[in-house]
């Protein structure tokens, strides 16, 4: 990724508009991301799409368009030469198969007149066929110096061949993810909450889950920067701690809802059969709740022991009655989930790095 401001006059970070669509083997006919996404299939996120679920993909075609208003490369170069002095394309890296290249894109031109500005449209369509590749794809646009070097007037220094004048975000494509945590039992998707009631969103909401055999949980791209947040990759800094806090809390959250599901089901199934040993009542839940149940029940065992079969743990909140096991998701389970998260670590991890930030500002 590209960071941090060219010593030159550039035009820096860009909007681009990205549009993928896909062919399955065996069909000559393309799907737009609709289309993909009515079959249930995957994400399509803002700056990741997540492909890595669907099977038979053949190739993937992604199309970008950048324009640009033209009034500060004219203030530092020659307009009239813009199409002979820059280029545009979008850089391909791909660890898995040692690939990285740049695929070529196409400029065009609209020089100012009268009140009407400058404008420069960079387009670039190409089509990868997802044999040659695995792992993770990072495609992002550049705009840069094609010409041996171009003069900036407002820094009066020459900017060399291949200097970068302007980018957008990457977008990753993931073809193949090593699933861990709540994406082992969810789909996540993102979509625009407002343009999506029909789904039964608001967007007042930041998520939404569809507790169903497959579960769903929706995430709103509506709110500002919460996409770019929750998809970073970053080890460490400001993007790393905000992403763990979110997680953890939304994890808190979804997780508390589903298994207060899973338990009221297994309390159901004993009052219907008193006699159901603790494997029949397991084996009685709906698959998503048999999942939860299994990988979360330990927060919920009324004794802790750490090393405890599910069957005891399953016997152990069927004597505790159904009261009580309902009125431990108000009274222990809290604590024990914020444990098994570090709820606690992760945020006061935030706060301290955020308050230390602002009294660096306030020096």
């Amino acid at each position: 990724m590209i960071r941090g401001t060219p010593p030159y006059t550039a035009f820096g970070l860009k909007e681009c508009k990205v549009v993928p669509e896909i062919k399955f083997f065996g069909s000559d006919r393309w799907l737009d991301q609709d289309e993909v996404s009515q079959r249930g299939d995957r994400v399509w996120g803002e700056l990741q799409w997540d492909l890595s679920g669907l099977d038979g993909l053949e190739t993937l075609r992604v199309s970008f368009e950048l324009k640009i208003d033209t009034s500060l490369y004219r203030e530092a170069y020659s307009e009239a030469k813009i199409l002979e002095d820059v280029g545009f394309g979008v850089r391909l890296w791909n660890k898995a198969s040692r690939r990285r290249e740049l695929r070529s894109g196409v400029l065009t031109h609209r020089p100012q007149k009268g009140k009407t500005k400058g404008q420069l449209t960079a387009t670039c369509v190409f089509e990868l066929p997802m044999a040659e590749f695995a792992g993770e794809i990072d495609l992002q646009p550049i705009l840069y110096v094609k010409a041996d070097s171009i003069f900036d007037r407002k820094t009066s220094q020459a900017v060399n061949f291949g200097s970068v004048l302007g980018w957008a975000m990457p977008t990753v494509v993931v073809l193949e993810r090593s699933r861990k945590g709540l994406s082992t039992m969810f789909e996540f998707r993102w979509v625009k909450f407002s343009e999506k009631r029909d789904l039964g969103l608001d967007d007042r909401d930041l998520y939404h889950l569809v507790w169903e055999p497959r579960p769903l949980i929706y995430l709103n791209q509506d709110v500002d920067f919460f996409e770019t947040v929750l998809m970073s990759e970053a080890k460490t800094g400001n993007a790393a701690r905000l992403r763990n806090t979110l997680e953890v809390l939304i994890a808190h959250q979804i997780l508390t809802s589903c298994l207060s599901v899973a338990v009221s089901e297994l309390l159901r199934l004993h009052r219907e059969d008193p006699s159901s040993s603790a494997d029949d009542l397991i084996g009685g839940l709906r698959p998503h709740d048999r999942s939860i149940f299994r990988e979360w029940c330990r927060a919920l065992d009324p004794v802790g022991g750490a090393g405890r079969e599910i069957q005891e743990i399953v016997e152990a909140i069927i004597a505790q009655g159904e009261q009580q096991a309902v009125l431990n998701f108000t009274d222990s389970f809290p604590g024990l989930l914020q444990d098994r998260l570090t709820t606690k670590d992760v945020t006061a991890f935030l706060l301290k790095q955020m308050m230390d930030d602002s009294e660096v500002a306030d020096v």
